[in-house]
């Protein structure tokens, strides 16, 4: 289906991955107005008796874009759209994505997409909204995103991205900016509270090998100051004579309490057994 322009299977219980082969969906590569092919369905004519009569499309189409749902009526003809939001899809995004330069609406939220953001989505140049959220998408954020012009809605909410956000003029524009980004908690800088680290500082030290370091570092000064109160007392001992007799004499006096009572305890006991 080469001509196909507007694909919605979202809310389906489809599984897979997304086939590279969308790249030959042609019609999503090619404006509408450019190529007229779709105005038929908007004007049609029939003759009675040489005179002409023209009706026009009046049926609508509800198309969920841009985070809410909108109604279409003849302006659908111009709408390149691809939705497969609310499925069981895995795998990755294609590169082949930015084959579809006309493409303006791109919604595959709500599945279990991982990998990377392809930098080739930025060839969509039509993009108009683009809807990623609750996926499990990693990595940093492709810096081609800011050279969508015609972007107006960004959601990449609940997913696994890192790394700064790209700054651009359009990305700067779009409305609620911290709610694009909410549930990505490695995604840091403008908009976000959360600053970057500058490049060329050292990273910080990881806090378990922050803790092992303070536990070394106050063993070691402990057995320091235990070497250095025995080297102070044997210095003392060694060259002041009245306080060796002192101290000598404290041992030989506690010593001898401590088995006078030794002794009298085990007498005790051995008269009980008896």
């Amino acid at each position: 289906m080469k001509s196909l322009q507007y694909l919605d299977l979202a809310c389906n219980n489809l599984s897979g991955t997304i086939p590279q082969s969308l790249a030959d969906l042609i019609g999503m590569a090619v404006a509408p107005q450019d190529d007229d092919s779709l105005s038929d369905i908007v004007d049609y004519g029939y003759n009675i008796d040489g005179v002409t009569d023209v009706v026009a499309y009046t049926d609508s189409s509800l198309v969920i874009m841009k985070g809410q749902q909108l109604e279409f009526t003849s302006g659908i003809m111009y709408l390149v759209n691809f939705d497969l939001s609310c499925n069981s899809l895995t795998g990755h995004i294609p590169e082949e994505i930015g084959k579809l330069p006309a493409l303006k609406n791109l919604n595959l939220s709500w599945n279990h997409l991982s990998g990377i953001i392809p930098d080739s989505i930025g060839e969509v140049h039509s993009l108009e909204s683009l809807d990623l959220s609750h996926n499990k998408f990693g990595g940093e954020l492709p810096e081609s995103l800011s050279v969508l012009t015609s972007l107006v809605y960004l959601n990449l909410s609940y997913n696994n991205l890192t790394g700064r956000i790209p700054s651009g003029n359009q990305l700067q524009t779009l409305n609620d900016q911290a709610s694009i980004y909410i549930g990505n908690p490695g995604l840091c800088g403008p908009p976000l509270s959360k600053n970057c680290s500058e490049p060329g500082l050292t990273p910080p030290t990881p806090k378990g090998r922050k803790d092992t370091g303070d536990t070394v570092f106050f063993f070691v000064a402990m057995g320091s100051g235990y070497a250095m109160g025995l080297w102070t007392i044997f210095c003392l001992f060694l060259f002041n004579k009245n306080w060796r007799i002192v101290c000598f004499t404290f041992s030989d006096c506690l010593y001898d309490q401590v088995y006078v009572r030794l002794a009298l305890i085990w007498a005790f006991l051995t008269r009980r057994k008896l």
